[in-house]
């Protein structure tokens, strides 16, 4: 999100540099912020950047990783407005809001209920935000609990949205069963997810983020659940359309992609295209994918994959085919 337009004050500006960083917003021609540096070049990376203060060379590296991440989101979002259609009245919830991205995002599509709960307390974040922009995104400081399996006193709303939080939870079938929960009628969603079709939940090593956060809730570390068990998950939650986001070049690059599956699930028709959602044609060329996947096994489909990326034409040919990229 580009807050250029707004004409921000030098104090707002250094409030951003304090308050903002997780998420991709463009301050200033010298400032910006976004985690999508640290998506592809790893942890530990800035999630500020300054443009007098690094060189020329990782200032181009840092607005290109983030402004690929802004692309990626914002498509995201037209996607679901697409195919929920008609705006007006509608509301919007993020379960994860960090600085609240897709909130303001969605506001500026003509949603004027947007609000955004996070386990951390992103109000000076959120207040400033409203102050340059002038919208009314409302904020809750209340994280999804994994031991109640909700957030407190969340009401439902039209769209709901979860970005990367899934991945940090122990109780991610509870988790899909609250989103069902508080979904009218679609829901943004992107996780981890395996390529694998049967039923299995992986959890990296406990209490990477939350030191003090008790066993059995404690596993918040790349938190992976199986393609099979995932989708089965929507359906038996009550989303009867499944559509998932193609990869497009524009986004964060495939090698961090490949572990993402972002999607939209609805509670009803769509207005959009039906063609390609999981329960039609999507569901056939993933069932050919994963044939693939099973009879040449994990390395020898990831060699395969290697060997398409240096072919553009079978590379073409075969995404279309069987989603190999």
């Amino acid at each position: 999100m580009d807050l250029r337009r707004f004409n921000l004050t030098k104090e707002q500006v250094l409030e951003a540099k304090q308050f903002l960083g997780y998420q991709p917003f463009i301050i200033s021609d010298n400032v910006q912020t976004g985690n999508g540096y640290a998506c592809v070049y790893g942890e530990g990376s800035p999630v500020v950047m300054e443009k007098d203060n690094v060189s020329e060379d990782e200032w181009g590296k840092f607005t290109e990783a983030n402004a690929r991440m802004r692309k990626m989101y914002d498509d995201w979002i037209d996607a679901t407005c697409a195919v929920v259609g008609d705006l007006s009245n509608l509301s919007v919830v993020d379960t994860a809001c960090n600085e609240g991205y897709f909130l303001y995002r969605f506001w500026e599509r003509g949603i004027r209920k947007c609000v955004g709960y996070d386990r951390g307390d992103m109000t000076p974040a959120i207040n400033l935000l409203n102050q340059i922009t002038g919208y009314k995104i409302r904020f809750v400081h209340e994280p999804y609990n994994p031991l109640t399996h909700k957030i407190k006193d969340c009401d439902k709303y039209d769209i709901a949205v979860s970005s990367a939080i899934m991945c940090h939870l122990s109780d991610p079938l509870y988790y899909i069963s609250f989103l069902a929960s508080i979904t009218r009628k679609a829901l943004l969603l992107h996780t981890r997810v395996s390529e694998e079709d049967g039923y299995i939940v992986s959890y990296g090593k406990a209490n990477k983020y939350y030191k003090e956060d008790p066993f059995p809730v404690c596993f918040d570390n790349d938190v992976t659940i199986s393609r099979g068990l995932f989708f089965e998950s929507l359906r038996l939650a009550g989303f009867a359309h499944i559509q998932e986001m193609e990869y497009s070049d524009e986004w964060l690059p495939w090698d961090w992609y490949r572990w993402q599956k972002p999607l939209i699930a609805l509670k009803g028709e769509s207005v959009a295209d039906a063609a390609r959602t999981w329960n039609i044609n999507y569901r056939r060329r993933e069932r050919l994918r994963h044939t693939v996947y099973s009879a040449l096994g994990p390395k020898r489909f990831v060699i395969l994959r290697e060997f398409v990326k240096s072919r553009p034409r079978l590379k073409s040919f075969l995404f279309r085919i069987l989603g190999i990229r």
